[in-house]
């Protein structure tokens, strides 16, 4: 027996040093296998309004695995998982020539193919070629052109082609090819270079499908901005199953944002108002801008810089419906900018009853974290109303108004940048 000693314990030494070289082998093959993702940094935003920079290794049904900035793993359930912001400092030029809108919170961006029977084929570098119902089509841009793009307003009788020289056509579209697009209007039948349209702006006839509420919303390098039923990360590999029933892989670093929807947390910025209403002073109208200051600029304050809330201007009141079993209403504000006149009265209602009021709110200051249960209520409104004076520079924020699952609403702190 006291031969046997020395060799069991000879065994077990060896023993642990195969688990040990093991172990490292597979901490190695692991990390080996990062380099495609381990180059991109997340920006991890979860349910209590923290953010965290992270190396993402997979998303499946049992939440978000990655490294922290100690190189520790870490999960995050799903309940908790609100978005993905890519920390890039220079995005890449955009090379395609258009950008397919879908009134179902689709953006491609890529070149037309064909319309023909009522259906539009896009082809994207994204996610390949694809063909929508027409009625799900908003409005097809010129990437080269958009500041002319943005300035059509859709008709609800007739599509308008908005020329890069101002001029605008109108009918009804006919076919569009990569080269031309056919319009028959009052005239008479028409052809019109593709290449000297800056947008193409579909008739809304009151039939186009409704935005996806659950899923998920993915942004990526391009532009491109598509929602998908449901979605996978392995290390550099994404897998997704597209609203139309198809799926496609691409890249992890392709990708710019993730954002959970129906998760724990919805933006307003991201909800159809019931109610829009901006009442000037006197003739200047400054209307509404989700996820931007009402300037189009950026939303910031101090050297933090949001990638949601609402830029409005005085006096503009907004209510919103509250569905989806919302517990509780969480917000910030601030004067847009330095604006030493700028006076407002602030609130926030419930069912038209003020719930929160901050009287000549003035400029240099972010509110306080606003928390307000939500009851039984049906609407939630939010209100900036003229101030000492008048509507003079009288612009203003609402920093991440977001209505939660839960009465709990977390500390304020920096939220994810815009990339």
């Amino acid at each position: 027996m006291q031969n046997e000693r020395p060799r069991v314990l000879s065994r077990l030494r060896a023993g642990r040093l195969l688990f040990t070289s093991l172990l490292s082998s597979a901490f190695f093959i692991l990390h080996s296998a990062l380099p495609a993702c381990a180059d991109v940094r997340w920006n991890l935003t979860t349910s209590d309004f923290r953010t965290q920079p992270i190396n993402l290794l997979a998303v499946d049904t049992s939440g978000v695995r990655f490294l922290d900035s100690q190189r520790t793993m870490q999960t995050v359930s799903l309940d908790q998982f609100v978005s993905l912001q890519a920390n890039i400092l220079v995005p890449k030029p955009v090379s395609s020539k258009r950008l397919l809108i879908l009134n179902t919170g689709t953006k491609l961006s890529g070149e037309v193919k064909e319309l023909k029977d009522e259906k539009l084929t896009f082809t994207s570098p994204v996610i390949g070629e694809m063909t929508f119902p027409l009625k799900q089509v908003a409005r097809l841009d010129s990437t080269a052109k958009p500041a002319a793009a943005a300035k059509t307003v859709a008709s609800k009788t007739e599509d308008i082609l908005q020329l890069a020289n101002g001029d605008t056509v109108r009918g009804v579209i006919i076919s569009i090819s990569p080269d031309l697009v056919s319009i028959k209007t009052a005239a008479g039948p028409s052809d019109v270079s593709l290449d000297s349209i800056a947008s193409v702006v579909f008739a809304d006839t009151g039939e186009s499908a409704k935005a996806a509420t659950k899923g998920y919303k993915l942004s990526f390098e391009d532009g491109s901005l598509i929602v998908v039923d449901s979605m996978t990360v392995q290390l550099a590999n994404v897998s997704v199953k597209l609203s139309s029933g198809g799926t496609r892989t691409f890249d992890q670093d392709t990708l710019t944002g993730i954002e959970q929807l129906d998760g724990p947390i919805g933006w307003l910025s991201g909800m159809t108002p019931l109610l829009s209403v901006q009442t000037p002073f006197l003739d200047v109208m400054w209307p509404v801008r989700m996820d931007k200051s009402v300037t189009g600029d950026a939303i910031r304050f101090g050297n933090a810089t949001y990638a949601r809330g609402i830029g409005v201007h005085s006096h503009s009141k907004i209510t919103f419906p509250l569905e989806g079993g919302y517990k509780s209403f969480r917000t910030q504000y601030a004067i847009d900018g330095n604006q030493p006149y700028a006076d407002v009265d602030v609130r926030v209602l419930l069912d038209g009853k003020v719930v929160h009021e901050a009287k000549g709110f003035r400029s240099g200051v972010l509110s306080p974290v606003i928390a307000i249960d939500l009851g039984t209520a049906k609407s939630i409104t939010l209100e900036v109303d003229f101030g000492a004076g008048y509507d003079v520079q009288d612009r203003l924020n609402w920093i991440e108004p977001a209505l939660l699952r839960t009465a709990t609403v977390g500390p304020a702190t920096q939220s994810a940048v815009q990339p």
